[in-house]
């Protein structure tokens, strides 16, 4: 996902949604597990509940960053682009953006405002992604501490 572009195709989406289905089951299953394994019995019901909560909460404040970050991406990428924007740039010479020039000066700066918003929105998500994937990789290693049942038990 952090290679994503404004021409990924819905089908690329609908696989990485997918992958990260399973991915969400691979993870959460065994994790609820490894919670609930050293709980007697008597306490798994409130323990599920408090767990759920947690999760929650731990959820929300991780949506909240991201929508945060996002934002803060976008303002930066639009920042960057603006500048770049100009009658005289070599890019607007391309014959993809003769339109432009065909346009009243005022709908042609409207479209082209458009443009640098989506640019700077997908570069923002594309942003999101490359740092979602680092707080995972960052996690993994933690997959070490865990201990077996058998050392759990004892």
């Amino acid at each position: 996902m952090t290679t994503f572009d404004r021409n990924v195709t819905p089908e690329l989406l609908i696989w990485s949604g997918v992958v990260q289905g399973v991915g969400m089951g691979l993870t959460f299953v065994p994790l609820s597990s490894i919670a609930f394994i050293t709980l007697s019995a008597r306490f798994r019901n409130e323990a599920s509940g408090i767990y759920s909560l947690a999760r929650n909460i731990g959820s929300s404040i991780g949506i909240s960053i991201l929508l945060g970050s996002l934002a803060v991406y976008y303002r930066a990428n639009r920042e960057e682009l603006v500048p770049h924007i100009s009658p005289f740039a070599d890019a607007l010479r391309y014959p993809e953006f003769s339109y432009l020039t065909e346009m009243a000066q005022t709908q042609g700066y409207a479209v082209l405002d458009m443009l640098v918003d989506q640019e700077a929105l997908m570069l923002a998500y594309v942003g999101d992604f490359r740092t979602m994937m680092w707080l995972t990789l960052a996690v993994i290693p933690l997959v070490g501490l865990l201990r077996s049942h058998a050392t759990l038990s004892t």
